[in-house]
């Protein structure tokens, strides 16, 4: 459950970069 919960959390980590990153390019534009 450790493993799975870390994976997890780092997934939702890289998903709201992602969103951060194309938030912030739409912005620029």
């Amino acid at each position: 459950m450790r493993l799975s919960k870390i994976n997890l959390d780092g997934l939702f980590d890289r998903e709201e970069q992602l969103l951060e990153e194309q938030n912030s390019g739409e912005a620029k534009d």
